[in-house]
């Protein structure tokens, strides 16, 4: 066999496997969807491709725009921003958090807020959409942030690192720090919590 059948072999699996990734997910998977799902490391993936170890540059090999902003995607318009916010409102039943939009939505949270305020925030750019942001109508209380942190154990089987909380929970770990009393570090939290 030639080396350039070799290598067409060897691109086609690449693109199988591509594909399966990308209908398990039901959308174009990000970089590290793809490191989780696929069969081949996102190196190694693009480096077969396209000689370079872009991954972003992979996907539009294959013919694909990737997901994210930075990595080739035209900038959205204000109507493509709504229409997105709109769809995850409407998928959650609740207006998202900025951890929720970027987990559900198109786009970040982050590009969200740069389209919709100077320099301001999730929260006035959820505003900007016409919705009032999450947990604006009254603070957390402890007692949320107790409920949380109890179905994450529950979810976890085990009290969660920072790093577990902060992927599984709705709040951050520096959240209960500061929301926690007498706690002044994470684990101090999780030990009044969990008492």
């Amino acid at each position: 066999m030639s080396s350039s059948t070799e290598s067409a072999d060897a691109q086609q699996l690449l693109k199988q496997d591509f594909e399966r990734v990308r209908e398990k997910l039901g959308q174009i998977p990000l970089r590290k969807e793809y490191k989780e799902y696929g069969n081949y490391s996102p190196k190694t993936f693009a480096k077969r491709l396209t000689d370079t170890t872009s991954f972003n540059k992979a996907v539009q090999f294959l013919g694909y725009i990737p997901r994210h902003p930075g990595g080739g995607r035209p900038a959205a318009d204000d109507e493509t921003f709504q229409q997105d916010f709109d769809r995850v409102v409407q998928k959650l039943g609740h207006v998202p958090s900025s951890r929720e939009y970027n987990e559900h939505g198109e786009y970040t949270a982050t590009a969200l807020y740069k389209r919709f305020t100077d320099g301001g925030s999730y929260n006035k750019a959820v505003r900007a959409l016409g919705y009032e942001p999450p947990n604006s109508k009254r603070g957390i209380t402890v007692e949320d942030i107790k409920q949380d942190f109890e179905h994450v154990v529950d979810t976890l089987g085990h009290i969660p690192s920072s790093p577990e909380y902060r992927e599984h929970g709705t709040y951050t770990s520096s959240t209960l720090t500061r929301k926690v009393p007498d706690a002044e570090t994470y684990s101090e939290a999780v030990q009044i919590l969990s008492t």
